[in-house]
């Protein structure tokens, strides 16, 4: 659209390379698998110093200004590279620095001993605020959790207009409500994807000068700085960094060697060796009817979500390799004898992604619900809904009962950790858990009936 309405012959050209990077089509070096950034595409700096100072010029005066800030900021692959742009730049913003400090309790009073109020305070994770907060009047932060969608959503980039004990007073800097004022309140937080459960109350908010390149997506800015200290994992995510801004005189970029040399470790080459790997580990495997028994066994992991992912992205690995033509098979030490044998080794590989792919496709795993045995919970309905999963993926009677650990909380995990031992099958623990629960329910009645009777 710029093209053409402008008739901006440096955006097309800026328009075309961002093409080339998104579908890995740069040219490679073989040996070391770097690609040069052309010299239009971008504006090179010697030194992160020099980065900061192009992406925020005299920002000590500049701060104020709300539509300044909102158009630009600095993307990197990694966050430690994100809060060491982001504490450098904030040192230059003049005035008084406030810490806020987040309280950290472990839910389980039981695990408090082993999980103690220090470490938690160190945890830095992903998505996720910090144990300490440092903020100035001025400096730009995003949010981390939805708030008050549309408004306050995950994304959202502010201005910490006044600081207060438990309230941030902050000003929108994108998007439709943009100008207007808001409160950010401190919020309980809790991470996903440990093995323990711990609560962190702080405000749900991280300094925004700089950030990760996979938060930035949907973000527009008329500057963007780009620091590649840290390779980007794909050129998927080098596209979606460059791309933030419509105009290469706006893009500037720091690279180790300053000379635009990059290294992307996921880069073409790269990539489709990888994807080669993945494929050849495939069409290893006998016959499809072998995969089930694989598949299961791998299941039975406290980690369902990330498998998940994992088996998203090999079915998506086949859909890929499903193009050959555009993957190099031949191995350097493997010799061709002739073109119909290449074809028929191709054909061959060509129906083994076909059924295995396929196979995947219909036997995508199923998670069955959480089941804690208290409240109006029906033991037996759940106990049906985890057959019909493990049906579904294919689990016999010791996957069923080595897997079932996984699936329960409350009142109904504390009972199997106590008579894990005892318990031998699927069918004496069906049985065990209905009884303890009816046992659980009766004395429930008559606790209830004693304390009506105390009380008249």
């Amino acid at each position: 659209m710029r093209v053409h309405l402008q008739n901006d012959a440096s955006a097309e050209r800026f328009a075309k390379q961002l093409l080339n990077i998104g579908n890995g089509k740069m040219t490679i070096d073989p040996t070391s698998q770097c690609i040069t950034l052309p010299t239009s595409f971008c504006t090179l700096t010697s030194s992160k110093e020099e980065l900061i100072q192009k992406d925020f010029p005299n920002i000590a005066q500049n701060y104020r200004n709300l539509q300044w800030l909102s158009e630009r900021a600095i993307l990197a692959a990694k966050n430690i590279d994100v809060n060491d742009i982001n504490f450098c730049v904030q040192n230059w913003v003049p005035g008084e620095e406030r810490t806020y400090t987040s309280i950290d309790t472990v839910l389980n009073e039981d695990e408090a001993v082993n999980y103690p109020t220090e470490f938690l305070n160190c945890l830095d994770l992903p998505g996720f605020p910090p144990h300490v907060l440092q903020l100035k009047t001025g400096v730009p932060i995003i949010l981390l959790r939805n708030i008050n969608p549309p408004k306050l959503c995950n994304g959202t980039r502010l201005s910490v207009k006044t600081m207060m004990n438990n309230i941030i007073e902050a000003t929108i800097l994108n998007g439709k409500f943009k100008g207007q004022d808001v409160l950010l309140p401190r919020i309980p937080l809790f991470p996903p994807d440990l093995p323990f459960e711990f609560k962190r109350l702080q405000f749900p908010v991280r300094t925004a000068f700089s950030m990760t390149i996979n938060k930035a997506q949907g973000q527009s800015l008329k500057v963007c700085g780009l620091n590649l200290e840290v390779p980007c994992f794909s050129h998927g995510q080098l596209y979606v960094a460059s791309s933030r801004v419509g105009n290469p005189s706006n893009l500037y970029v720091y690279t180790p060697d300053k000379t635009g040399t990059y290294t992307c470790n996921s880069s073409n080459g790269l990539f489709r060796y990888l994807q080669l790997q993945q494929f050849q580990w495939f069409i290893q495997v006998p016959t499809p009817a072998t995969v089930p028994m694989v598949y299961a066994g791998t299941y039975t992991c406290n980690s369902s979500n990330g498998l998940c992912r994992i088996f998203q992205g090999l079915i998506s690995t086949l859909q890929l390799v499903k193009k050959l033509d555009r993957y190099p098979f031949r191995k350097k030490k493997r010799k061709i004898d002739s073109v119909e044998q290449e074809e028929k080794t191709m054909n061959i590989k060509k129906e083994a992604v076909t059924q295995v792919g396929s196979f995947f496709v219909q036997h995508l795993p199923r998670n069955p619900s959480m089941f804690s045995g208290e409240g109006v919970e029906d033991p037996r309905s759940w106990l049906k809904e985890y057959e019909r999963v493990a049906k579904h993926n294919q689990w016999d009677e010791t996957l069923c009962l080595a897997n079932v650990y996984f699936y329960l909380t409350g009142t109904a995990l504390k009972w199997y950790e106590n008579n894990e031992e005892s318990i031998q099958t699927w069918t004496e623990f069906m049985s065990q858990l209905e009884n303890y629960l009816e046992k659980m329910k009766a004395q429930d009645c008559e606790l209830r009936k004693y304390s009506k009777l105390a009380h008249n």
